[in-house]
């Protein structure tokens, strides 16, 4: 009787937090944000907006001078997946400083953000030429060029 009633009460004790279903057990993706800036830079390349997350989703939104095209948001194949999410992270965000000087006539800023499970978000913003000059974000900026061209069939200037 006694076993009985532990058990009713374990089963009630687990109803009552919700830990009868599968799904509030999982953990959200990490999610992974980029903004190119230059939405309305004078050469008319125009911001790139990426979001992609580790579970393998994908999209980008270009925006020139106010007109904003947004690209269907695809999956990603496993092996693409991977290919991305490792140079997001050799890229080493937590390390990378943020810009702390004035910008310079034309220079584009961007804005990188990686939402981590259990962490808070990072947020960084840096001058283009700065970013360019961080030896670990050079290869996350050509990674991502790539993804926007072989995924959407264009060519990305940032």
């Amino acid at each position: 009787m006694k076993t009985v009633l532990l058990l009713v009460l374990l089963l009630g004790l687990v109803a009552a937090c919700g830990g009868d279903d599968a799904t509030d057990v999982a953990a959200d993706p990490d999610v992974f944000h980029f903004d190119s800036g230059g939405a309305h830079h004078i050469q008319g390349f125009g911001a790139w907006r990426v979001t992609a997350s580790r579970d393998g989703s994908f999209q980008a939104t270009h925006v020139v001078r106010g007109k904003e095209s947004v690209y269907k948001e695809v999956v990603l194949d496993p092996t693409t997946r991977a290919i991305l999410w490792a140079t997001i992270d050799a890229a080493k965000l937590d390390d990378v400083v943020a810009s702390e000087r004035a910008g310079v006539p034309d220079e584009s800023q961007l804005t990188l953000r990686l939402e981590r499970s259990g962490k808070p978000p990072l947020e960084l913003t840096l001058w283009a030429n700065d970013a360019r000059a961080q030896l670990g974000l050079q290869p996350l900026l050509q990674e991502l060029r790539i993804r926007i061209f072989e995924t959407y069939g264009v060519k990305p200037v940032f």
